[in-house]
């Protein structure tokens, strides 16, 4: 016979839920990401990654938020409308 396994020991099930925000939200947050990669992307990632990078008061958290914001925004240029000039 199977033995049963305790239930704080079964692994982790995720449940993806995609939630949809209203449409002027929506509109709002994408006028911010194409004006955010416009003007303040290129200089933004290159100050953080020169504090990081340098050492000065930086740490994983630091890092961690670094990496998120280049995935987060270069995911967006992907599927908005591709720039090579934000990569």
């Amino acid at each position: 016979t199977k033995l049963k396994k305790p239930k704080n020991r079964l692994p982790l099930q995720e449940e993806q839920t995609e939630r949809t925000s209203a449409l002027t939200v929506r509109l709002f947050l994408k006028e911010f990401c194409v004006e955010f990669l416009n003007g303040a992307y290129n200089p933004l990632m290159r100050y953080a990654k020169s504090c990081i990078i340098g050492g000065s008061h930086s740490s994983a958290i630091d890092a961690s938020h670094y990496l998120w914001a280049m995935r987060f925004f270069m995911e967006f240029n992907r599927n908005y409308k591709f720039q090579i000039k934000f990569v």
